[in-house]
């Protein structure tokens, strides 16, 4: 499924570099898996195929999050498999099945889709259920759905109270703090800035709380750095 030009706003946009630090992947792995590489194909459909930038969306981000827990399986399961369960997702008239509300099960290398109860087969080999085992997505638990059934909110982090959330049509998709509308970022940077938490709270009208949850949730996903 290609995007019109025009639909491009609001489904939220990320460098490869960015998206791999809120996955907790490496840019490498982002990159391959969403726009493919000189090694191999895509694992998934890109919502924008030609961006010469290797934009990655809201809805590819979310995508790599299910090829993570996927590709953490102690039985190793080749991005081709993935690519074929989408590729067969799409043809049935699902497309971006891992950002929907699903299952994924795992025998033998092989791998098959619970999409609101339809299952998608790529291999086509039939397996007793009690050769399966499902793979546990736990990040599924953080997601809700718009009335089409595709993923429209993450929650990046849950604290303290505060919730750290994720919306392709805000803020172009960067965590925010759902109490303020203040980007995570934002809030990060306000610490460092103004010397304390109590200060950057002071400042930015939040709480202390939001200012530590923040903060946290940054520094958690940075990429390391020399001192």
């Amino acid at each position: 499924m290609v995007v019109p030009v025009t639909t491009y706003l609001g489904i939220g946009m990320y460098t490869p570099a960015e998206a791999a630090m809120y996955a907790r992947v490496s840019s490498r792995m982002m990159s391959r898996w969403v726009h493919g590489d000189k090694i191999g194909k895509a694992a998934i459909r890109a919502q924008i195929p030609v961006a010469d930038d290797k934009t990655v969306t809201f809805l590819d981000f979310i995508q790599t999050l299910a090829i993570r827990a996927i590709r953490e399986q102690k039985e190793k399961v080749p991005l081709q498999k993935i690519r074929e369960a989408i590729e067969l997702a799409t043809a049935m008239g699902v497309p971006y099945p891992f950002a929907r509300q699903h299952s994924t099960f795992l025998w033998d290398g092989e791998i098959q889709l619970d999409v609101a109860g339809q299952l998608i087969q790529a291999s086509g080999r039939r397996r007793g259920q009690f050769t399966m085992r499902q793979i546990v997505e736990v990040y599924l638990k953080d997601l809700t759905f718009d009335n089409g059934g595709l993923a429209n909110q993450y929650t990046a982090c849950d604290s303290m109270g505060v919730k750290i959330l994720m919306r392709p049509g805000y803020k172009f998709g960067e965590p925010f703090l759902e109490s303020s509308g203040h980007t995570a970022w934002t809030l990060w940077q306000a610490c460092i800035s103004e010397g304390s938490i109590d200060a950057a709270a002071k400042a930015y009208g939040v709480t202390k709380d939001d200012v530590r949850v923040a903060y946290k949730y940054i520094d958690s996903i940075r990429p390391a750095t020399a001192a």
